[in-house]
C-alpha cells in the first residue's frame, strides 16, 4: 500500500548498558534514516510506535524523539501470537522539522 508500511521489531539495551543514552541515540538514527526515506514519492510519512504502557523509559523515549502520544491501545506481540499488549500509540509525522 502506498504511503504505509509495516515494521514490528524492537529496540532493547542490555542492562549494563542501559542509562548511557544508548537507546536514545540508536532511536535518533533511526529516525532520521527514515525520515531520509520518507522524502521519496510514495514513501509513508509517519513513524509509529506501541511501547508497553508499563514500560516509562520507553515512552519517555517516544517523547523524547518527537512522537505525539495519540492514546492507549492493544496491540499484538509478538505478531502472529494472538497475545494482546495494553500499549501507548505513538506517532512521528516525518514531514516536519527534525527535533533533537
Amino acid at each position: 500500500m502506498a504511503g504505509r508500511a509495516d515494521l514490528r521489531d524492537r529496540l532493547e539495551v542490555l542492562p549494563p548498558y542501559q542509562g548511557r543514552g544508548v537507546a536514545a541515540a540508536a532511536g535518533a538514527a533511526l529516525v532520521d534514516v527514515v525520515r531520509e526515506a520518507a522524502r521519496r514519492p510514495g514513501a509513508p510519512r509517519t513513524l509509529h510506535a506501541f511501547p508497553s504502557a508499563r514500560n516509562a523509559p520507553s515512552n519517555a523515549l517516544c517523547r523524547r524523539l518527537g512522537f505525539t502520544l495519540s492514546g492507549p491501545c492493544d496491540f499484538e506481540y509478538p505478531r502472529g501470537s494472538g497475545t494482546l499488549m495494553r500499549s501507548n500509540a505513538w506517532v512521528l509525522d516525518l514531514t516536519g522539522p527534525a527535533r533533537r
